[in-house]
């Protein structure tokens, strides 16, 4: 794994990057990012090459790195990480105490996209505002 010189000079709270030829392969969130990119290394379960890191408050960390998950959909993140934005179709019957077959004809008739995370569909609850 190549060092980044930043490794030695970030500390702290933050989203990660892990790269590979160029490439974000995954992205993570955490209070020690100089600490979790050592475990990565560690580990070895996820082949990455370098790697980037950006300061941010903690309490921005989950929003952050879900952003940024949708925007680059690595191959290695496999879920959304809790946040309060997108979520799954099984929360959004929860959150809005709504039938699936309800807000399946909601989301056909307001076209509204999700986006696909490994396995799973995830759309903005900003984007049911009517049905709550």
């Amino acid at each position: 794994v190549a060092k980044s010189k930043r490794l030695e000079t970030i500390r702290g709270a933050g989203v990660y990057y892990l790269i590979r030829d160029k490439k974000i392969v995954y992205i993570g969130k955490s209070a020690n990012m100089f600490g979790r990119i050592a475990q990565h290394i560690v580990q070895g379960r996820k082949e990455f090459d370098s790697y980037y890191m950006s300061r941010f408050l903690l309490n921005e960390l989950d929003e952050r790195e879900a952003g940024e998950i949708i925007k680059y959909r690595p191959i290695y993140n496999t879920t959304m990480p809790s946040n309060p934005v997108w979520k799954r179709m099984f929360y959004l019957k929860e959150i809005l105490g709504k039938s699936t077959q309800k807000i399946k004809k909601y989301i056909k008739e307001q076209e509204i996209k999700g986006i696909d995370v490994g396995k799973h569909r995830y759309f903005d609850v900003r984007e049911f505002g009517d049905m709550i």
